[in-house]
This record gives structure tokens, C-alpha cells and sequence, in this order.
């Protein structure tokens, strides 16, 4: 007599997802096997598909009660019509504000990354104007903007970079970023010094201390140009944040290595680590950036957060994983960030000092909430500083400790000044591509791009979904005013 057989796998959950091969929406089973969460998909034009989700499901599972609701922006684009994600600009269904905006300034780039977002077509400029206008723009959406990120292509090719830069300032946009790759930085001692002077923060592509680390993932050998620009960016002082793209067998080694140099130099304020995405590859013989699923790595070999959490504490001198807590702004599976101390005694991770996890429990997500004044106010400022709009260095992170550590811990802290050089953040962010993309995930996404013509889209929507279709969006020469949904208060 025959005998029913049990699964191998352990059922989670569905959920919207994208065909790797043609992009389009299909449904996706999520399931648990040998501690891992895979993602699996049919395609009715291009078959079956599977993706690594988490390499520790008990981790996923774990992070989840870090999860937290979120805030509306002040304003949205448009109504729910076809449902998510077809609906972005932000629409009324998306569940969290912006915490930081990231604005495309140029296609422009001196490199070929193999694996870029865009690809440099070398076609167009953002014009200041415009940018001034998404600036006022960020402000009727948000009110009081935390951060935008000019990004490109690459940025500091962008003739009126500064002057953006500075009329975002002007708007109390408060923290200014400039996503770059260095080469202008390394080649120009002066342009560290005025974004110090403007208080920019540099978001430097980093990615490694070995030569054929660059030459894999960047194009070209880059680390004497790397180098140079960090010399650049100490003597000028400016507020540094290492972005490395992890890749499994190429860099994932040296994680451990590349958050002892961010400690050494008090001007590196953060670590932001990145495993890699797969939206696009270089073709060398076509001459053109385009996806090509069979040209991605293997999407289920390849590394995910967790694992490189794992490998963090297992290289790093002061770290380990278990002092790495999920970012609740977004979804938990989207990032985790911890902060590194220096004082008298050494470096030492704020988990250790603080119990993180019994002020953001929100597993529990009482109605109310019985707690004392402290730990309310405790409670309020690790959400400020376990969230993507924080930056390593910056006031609020250095404010958010101070009054931690005053009262939780009955430190004497009487100067916001004592933190400035004392605090290291690392975080790792997972960013999704057509392998692995989860609709879920995206539709709490708090890090968004600001289109031209005013819309804001997920990260991981825009360079999934709509990159390609939106591409041109109000990049014509006369940067026309692009028709935009009626906006409407929430």
C-alpha cells in the first residue's frame, strides 16, 4: 500500500514577486529548508525560478519583532488602482514615509561597473533648477527632509553639483549625501575640502584592499585611487561613509578589515555594506548595460544578510552578529545596524552597554504602552538611532547616545562634543533585484528615488520595476514640468 511522503520544506507564506527573465509580477512561495528560506516562482513564458532568501531563517523569524508601524509622508500621488507595485508615485497603500530620498543628478560615469544600476548612457544632466524644484518638493512631502542622496551615474561629474548641494542646504534638508566612486575626489584635493565646508557627507564606494577585488566588480584595478581619495577626504576633514558591495568569494573576506580602517579614521563616520543585487550586468561584446538573468551568479549561492553578519562577527575585533539589530523603519529583512564606542576602556558595540531589544520589542505591541518616563524616552531615542535616516557621526546619532547613556546607564554626559570622533556606525542593507524581489518588503520600504517629475518610488521598486520605463521621465532638453497625479494631504 502506498505511503504519503512529508515535504522536505516547511511552508511561510506567498507573495508577489517578479519572473528573473522577463520582470514580469507572478505569484512566490516562500518556504523554510535546512534553516534557509528560499523563494520559489513559475513563470508561464519562462518556467520555474528559485532565490536564497535568508541563509537563517531562525535569524528572519527572530527580526521580525523588530518590525514597527510606519508613518504616511504628508503627501501621496495618487490612489490604489491596480494594487502594489503598480501603483507608485507614492500611492496611499504604501506603509512608510521617506526616510531618506535619493535623487539621479547625471547618467554620466568614468567607470563600467558589471554590475551597475543604470549604465552610463552619457546622455543628460539633471539642471539645477529642477533639482531645486524636487528639493521643495521633498519638503512638501516629508515637511522637514532628514536626508537626500545626489547619485548618479556619478555625481561630482555633474557641473552644479556644489550648488545643489548647497540649495538643498538652504532648504533645511538636513543631511546631504553625495554618492560617489572617488576618481574626482582622488584627482582633486580641493573638492574634499568644500564639500567639508558645505557639510556634506560622502557616501565613497569601497569595496576592498585587494587590486583584483576592483577589477572584478568595478572594471579596472582602483585601489591606489581609493586610497587617495580617503587621504583627500581625512585632510579635508569630511564626514565619510564606506559603501562596500559584498560579493560572495570576491570581498566578503574583508569586512572584518575594512571596519577596523573605519575606526582608525575618525572622519569615516559609517560602514554601509551592501550584498550584491543583480538587476544588470556589462556586456562587453554588446557595449551596453542589460539584464541578463543566465549572466547573474547562481541566485541561490549567493550572499545574503545574514551571512554576512555571520562572517562580521567572525572577522571583526570588537563585533559580533548578535550585536547587529534589525532596522524597524522598513521591514526587518531590509537591514540591520549596530554602532561601535570608543572610550577609555577600548571599543566596545552600544549593545553592550544597552539591552536594545527590550526597548524595541514590538512583538508584544501592547495597545498601550505601561512603561516609565525614562523608558519611553529610552525607547525613543534608540528608534532614532536604529533607523535609515541615522548616520554614523551625525547629530542626531551623537544627541540620540547622549541621552541614552544619561539615562539609562547614569552616565555624566554633558556635551554632545566628547561623541563626535567616538562613534563608528556599521549597518548591512539588503537591496533586492528580479531574483529575489518580495513585494512585502518593498511596500515598507523607507528609502526611496525622487523622479523629476515629482514621484517617489521604493529603491527596490524603481530599479526592479520601472528603472527602464522611467528612465527618460522628464530628462527632455527643456525639462518641461512633467504631469504629475493630484497629491493629496493623508
Amino acid at each position: 500500500m502506498p505511503t504519503k511522503k512529508t515535504n522536505k520544506y516547511l511552508y511561510k507564506r506567498d507573495t508577489r514577486s517578479t519572473c528573473p527573465v522577463c520582470r514580469q509580477l507572478v505569484t512566490a512561495r516562500v518556504h523554510e529548508k535546512q534553516n534557509k528560506l528560499y523563494m520559489e516562482k513559475f513563470c508561464p513564458e519562462h518556467g520555474r525560478s528559485t532565490a536564497l532568501l535568508s541563509s537563517d531563517a531562525a535569524w528572519t523569524e527572530w527580526s521580525r519583532g523588530f518590525n514597527k508601524p510606519g508613518e504616511k509622508p504628508l503627501l501621496v500621488a495618487g490612489n490604489v488602482e491596480k494594487g502594489c507595485p503598480n501603483d507608485c508615485g507614492l500611492c496611499d497603500d504604501h506603509e512608510q514615509h521617506s526616510c531618506s530620498i535619493q535623487i539621479e543628478v547625471t547618467d554620466k560615469c568614468d567607470l563600467t561597473c558589471s554590475n551597475c544600476y543604470m549604465g552610463p548612457e552619457n546622455s543628460w544632466f539633471l539642471p539645477k533648477e529642477r533639482a531645486e524644484w524636487m528639493f521643495d518638493r521633498m519638503v512638501e512631502v516629508e515637511g522637514n527632509p532628514e536626508i537626500v542622496q545626489l547619485t548618479g551615474g556619478e555625481p561630482t561629474l555633474h557641473p552644479d553639483l556644489l550648488e545643489m548641494a548647497a540649495a538643498a542646504v538652504k532648504r533645511n534638508i538636513k543631511y546631504v549625501l553625495v554618492n560617489t566612486n572617488g576618481n574626482q575626489l582622488a584627482r582633486d584635493p580641493d573638492l574634499a575640502k568644500r564639500m567639508a565646508d558645505q557639510g556634506i557627507f560622502v557616501y565613497l564606494q569601497f569595496d576592498g584592499f585587494d587590486r583584483d577585488i576592483y577589477i572584478k566588480q568595478r572594471g579596472r584595478d582602483l585601489l591606489d585611487i581609493k586610497m587617495q581619495a580617503l587621504e583627500n577626504l581625512e585632510m579635508a576633514n569630511c564626514q565619510t561613509v564606506l559603501a562596500p558591495l559584498a560579493e560572495k568569494g570576491v570581498n566578503d573576506h574583508q569586512l572584518g578589515q575594512i571596519i577596523q580602517l573605519a575606526v582608525s579614521k575618525k572622519f569615516i563616520k559609517s560602514v554601509s555594506f551592501q550584498p550584491i543585487s543583480y538587476n544588470r550586468a556589462f556586456n562587453p561584446q554588446a557595449g551596453k548595460w542589460a539584464y541578463d538573468a543566465e549572466a547573474c551568479p547562481d541566485p541561490v549561492n549567493r550572499i545574503t544578510m545574514q551571512e554576512m553578519i555571520k562572517k562580521i562577527g567572525e572577522q571583526s575585533e570588537w563585533l559580533e552578529a548578535s550585536d547587529f539589530v534589525p532596522v524597524p523603519c522598513h521591514q526587518p529583512a531590509c537591514g540591520s545596524v549596530t554602532y561601535l564606542l570608543e572610550g577609555d576602556h577600548g571599543i566596545m558595540p552600544l549593545t553592550k552597554i544597552i539591552q536594545v531589544d527590550h526597548f524595541l520589542d514590538y512583538v508584544k505591541n501592547k495597545p498601550r504602552v505601561d512603561m516609565d518616563e525614562v523608558f519611553q524616552v529610552s525607547r525613543m531615542e534608540l528608534e532614532k538611532l536604529w533607523s535609515m535616516s541615522a548616520i554614523g557621526g551625525s547629530d542626531k546619532v551623537i544627541e540620540g547616545i547622549r541621552n541614552l547613556l544619561t539615562r539609562c546607564c547614569g552616565t555624566d554626559v554633558n556635551t554632545i562634543d566628547m561623541f563626535q570622533d567616538q562613534i563608528t556606525q556599521v549597518s548591512v542593507h539588503h537591496l533586492m533585484d528580479p531574483h529575489n524581489y518580495d513585494a512585502d518588503r518593498a511596500r515598507k520600504c523607507c528609502v526611496h528615488f525622487m523622479l523629476p517629475s515629482g514621484k517617489l518610488m521604493p529603491f527596490c521598486n524603481y530599479n526592479v520595476l520601472y528603472r527602464d520605463r522611467y528612465r527618460q521621465e522628464g530628462l527632455d532638453k527643456s525639462m518641461e514640468s512633467v504631469p504629475l497625479h493630484e497629491p493629496r494631504y493623508v
